[in-house]
């Protein structure tokens, strides 16, 4: 019984930070676009990364998904070969009815680490997702630091 309070707290104060371990089907739909196209060593590496289920939070209206390994998650999962500060694993390109977007899928010292989207997600319908396009490993610059330090403006004028 303790355990489930405890489970349920956590959860809470989860939902509370905005964050969840619950992808959006858009997001699941991208990221299995992604797998399907990497090698098979990279396939099981981004399967295991996403079988722990790490946290998710995202910010600037849902454009950006951040991935978080807390807890132990860190050490239970494989790395990508690739461990740079962030690397660029996959650039998709994608349509939901008339709307247009791309979203890059960032790792960060081998580990997942965003989607950032560059267009609003508000006419995505995850019933008319189409993956159009994915090229693996582009030379694409993350915009992480930009919105961290967007973000963080935002919180210090408060």
């Amino acid at each position: 019984m303790r355990s489930r309070i405890g489970t349920l707290l956590a959860r809470l104060g989860e939902l509370l930070r905005g964050k969840t371990r619950r992808l959006r089907p858009y997001e699941e739909a991208i990221l299995a676009a992604v797998r399907d196209k990497l090698a098979p060593v990279e396939r099981d590496v981004l399967s295991r990364q996403i079988a722990v289920r790490p946290l998710t939070q995202r910010s600037l209206g849902g454009r950006m998904v951040l991935f978080v390994f807390d807890r132990g998650r860190q050490e239970r999962i494989p790395l990508f070969d690739d461990r740079d500060d962030e690397h660029c694993l996959a650039r998709v390109r994608f349509r939901s009815g008339s709307s247009r977007n791309v979203v890059l899928v960032v790792i960060h010292h081998g580990r997942l680490s965003t989607l950032e989207f560059r267009r609003t997600l508000e006419h995505v319908d995850p019933t008319q997702l189409e993956v159009t396009d994915v090229a693996l490993h582009v030379r694409e610059t993350s915009v992480a630091n930009a919105a961290d330090r967007l973000e963080h403006a935002r919180s210090d004028g408060d």
